[in-house]
């Protein structure tokens, strides 16, 4: 197969336990990088942070799996995709992609345990439940989005939010799907309670008219 400077494919995602479903990943390759985007973001690897390619299928659909040493990354990504396994990867050796990381046994260490406190990601529900009881859910959706944002910008949250030895980046995909989900489902209540008010003034219009 001829050489190509990069090759693109679109696809679904799983990093962790988020998924970016068919069409809302993507994944690109160039003869010394991978990139992948994501409904809840971007993430990039060169040629020295990539241990394996390993194709699997999930649920009968081809994907790859990409094993890494990327310690601020969180530890699972999983690209599917549409189409022959073998044309796949004849397509990133086509770009002279060869992974030359190697597996570190102080990666392993590093991840070891949880990267959130469990003590405050504990008093964290704690303090969302007594916001749902007292204000309701809107109020409990708007202070989700908040919480995300600051712990993804704030240095001193992650420094409370993490657990030592861990980067927000292990995290920062699961903080982007919970304010993902709130503000479309604070949308979805805002844009309800609209037409609600409209129906109800076109009604009272129609009784007094």
């Amino acid at each position: 197969m001829s050489a190509v400077e990069k090759f693109s494919r679109q696809g679904g995602a799983s990093i962790g336990w988020v998924n970016s479903g068919f069409p809302l990943a993507r994944l690109s390759v160039t003869h010394d990088q991978i990139h992948l985007w994501t409904a809840v973001g971007g993430y990039e690897f060169n040629k020295f942070q990539i241990i394996k390619l390993l194709p699997i299928k999930v649920f009968g659909i081809n994907g790859v799996k990409i094993l890494h040493s990327k310690n601020t990354y969180p530890e699972s990504f999983v690209f599917t995709y549409f189409g022959r396994s073998a044309k796949f990867f004849e397509a990133v050796e086509a770009t002279g992609f060869i992974p030359m990381g190697k597996p570190k046994l102080e990666l392993k260490l590093q991840r070891k345990g949880s990267p959130i406190r469990v003590s405050v990601l504990l008093l964290l529900l704690s303090i969302y439940a007594g916001i749902y009881s007292g204000l309701g859910l809107g109020a409990l959706l708007f202070t989700l989005f908040l919480g995300g944002l600051l712990i993804q910008s704030l240095v001193p949250a992650q420094n409370l939010f993490l657990s030592h030895g861990h980067h927000i980046d292990e995290v920062r995909h699961y903080l982007r799907a919970v304010m993902l989900v709130s503000i479309i489902t604070l949308s979805s209540i805002w844009a309800t309670g609209r037409l609600h008010l409209n129906l109800c003034k076109s009604e009272y219009l129609k009784q007094i008219g």
